[in-house]
């Protein structure tokens, strides 16, 4: 990157007039590194483009002439600030520290950060209704965007700070308000019994401190929830026992390469697997974590065998277009296989299989196929099927035993889940309508989906008879504090127990927050 000087006085400086802003023809330029996310600028304004290289693709800052009296070195951290975000607003993108952090500008500068698709997923919010939060004082402050589209959003700063890309939520009421089935609240110790086939039942805080972005990182293995969390300067693996049988269990930290991490899976040998936005990491208590494929954005992860040997991850390719990804695992890579779109999950389906979905935004961008991983094998088909759902993007997934279901993502005008068979391909088994955009969703020991939406406190529940019920989390006045603590972030199946494992949105309390986990029981 060079310094940019005003015209008249680059006219002058090449005609030969000289100057006090000229370059002498001794001095030389220094070229821009694109695998350092950092560069001096001074009084003439100049700019720090993030790049693969650097690892903040899509990030750029733009420093304009006037803005700083003297010329400093400007750099971008990565890093994951959990001061929790003011009520309603939901990160969907990276943490991104300004460094020297705290400089004051003259002028504005335009920050332009990326959005993340595998978060925004979950949210009705269009593009455009996306906003900045950034850190001020105790706090976070937000930041309108003056430009915005569907890779991220500009805004104007005033100071070099921490910045996260974010939605904020508008509450609406049950799709099945005034009519609804409501879920008693029931206590651990006391049995279900409900006339409406479900209790909602409160689960025990942590003994250690869950963070407000744990929805991103959480997964439930057996009767454990197991998610991502900072520890100061570091991040570490954490597991929480759903029953309360014992405390919570922190794995080996470490300082990673990214703080941006996806759902984690856990092996039956005790690791925990977190894929990340610089390589997949495997936590242990007994080991230091390890890092593979640090300089790749991992999309998602699944662990399609008993051991570590079997943990395969899915991630943008190092060579071919931004479309072609990569399923590898520690020591071999299994498949090549190209998406319609920048973006990829993946999910474990049975024994050495993968599921694969493309996360799109328009029609026939985005698709879903199934996979076997074996040394050197794959059935991955090189285009992902996208007529499950008449032509419409891909964004939810979920597996069952023998079934995986796709949906579009909440800012989606079409509203639709498909199911699919083991094959992956062709006719889905079923397809609903559900009566609002699916955030996140998870398959029962009944086979029903449940379904989520993160601006409703309900659960959608599809049958698998096609029927669609709703159970609401509560009835109170949509702009209530005790409605909103009710809002979903994420659902899981606790299996082999025929009960959910929910996480909600909790409200902000003296010392902590409201209650933020429930088990859906049926009596």
């Amino acid at each position: 990157m060079h310094l940019i000087c005003r015209s008249a006085l680059l006219i002058t400086c090449l005609i030969g007039l000289g100057g006090p802003g000229c370059a002498s023809e001794t001095e030389e330029t220094t070229a821009v590194d694109p695998s350092v996310a950092a560069v001096e600028v001074g009084p003439d304004g100049g700019e720090l483009v993030g790049t693969e290289e650097n690892g903040f693709a899509g990030v750029k800052l733009v420093i304009p002439p006037g803005a700083l009296s003297d010329t400093i070195t400007v750099s971008f951290e990565d890093t994951l600030d959990e001061t929790p975000l003011p009520a309603l607003a939901e990160n969907v993108g990276r943490h991104v520290r300004i460094l020297p952090e705290g400089t004051k500008l003259a002028k504005p500068a335009q920050l332009t950060l990326p959005t993340d698709r595998l978060l925004r997923m979950a949210f009705e919010n269009p593009d455009d209704d996306c906003k900045v939060w950034a850190r001020e004082g105790e706090g976070w402050v937000k930041k309108e965007p003056i430009a915005t589209d569907e890779a991220g959003l500009t805004v104007e700063i005033s100071a070099f700070t921490t910045a996260q890309a974010g939605v904020h939520l508008t509450p609406k009421l049950p799709s099945c308000f005034p009519d609804c089935m409501l879920g008693p609240i029931v206590e651990p110790e006391a049995p279900c019994v409900s006339s409406v086939g479900y209790c909602v039942t409160p689960v025990r805080q942590p003994s250690i401190s869950f963070p407000p972005s744990i929805h991103n990182s959480a997964t439930v293995v057996g009767d454990q929830l197991y998610y991502v969390m900072v520890f100061g300067a570091e991040v570490a693996a954490v597991k929480f026992s759903i029953y309360g049988d014992s405390d919570s269990v922190k794995f080996n930290s470490f300082r990673p390469p990214s703080f941006t991490f996806r759902r984690v899976d856990v092996t039956a040998a005790g690791s925990v697997w977190a894929p990340s936005a610089a390589g997949t990491v495997k936590f242990r208590t007994d080991a230091l974590p390890q890092v593979f494929d640090s300089n790749v954005n991992v999309q998602g992860l699944v662990v399609t065998g008993a051991t570590d040997n079997d943990v395969t991850w899915v991630s943008r390719s190092a060579t071919g277009s931004p479309n072609t990804f990569t399923a590898r695992t520690a020591t071999l890579t299994n498949a090549l296989f190209t998406v319609p779109n920048s973006s990829a999950t993946a999910r474990s389906f049975g024994a050495g299989r993968f599921f694969v979905v493309g996360v799109g935004q328009t029609a026939d961008a985005g698709g879903a196929c199934l996979g076997s991983i074996t040394p050197a094998v794959e059935n991955c088909s090189t285009s992902l099927d996208t007529t499950p759902l008449g032509g419409q993007p891909a964004g939810v997934s979920a597996v069952g035993a023998t079934e995986a279901a796709i949906a579009t993502p909440g800012f989606a005008t079409v509203k639709k889940v498909a199911v699919l068979g083991p094959t992956g391909r062709g006719a889905p088994l079923r397809v609903y309508t559900p009566p609002n955009a699916v955030g996140k969703m998870a398959y029962g020991d009944d086979g029903s989906i449940y379904a989520i939406n993160t601006t409703r406190a309900e659960i959608m529940i599809l049958a698998p008879n096609g029927g669609i019920s709703t159970l609401a989390l509560s009835t109170a006045s949509a702009s209530s504090p005790e409605y909103q603590a009710m809002l979903p972030r994420d659902i899981f199946n606790i299996p082999g127990k025929n009960e959910l494992f929910l996480i909600v949105q909790g409200n902000p309390i003296a010392g902590g927050t409201t209650n933020q986990f429930f088990r859906i029981r049926k009596p």
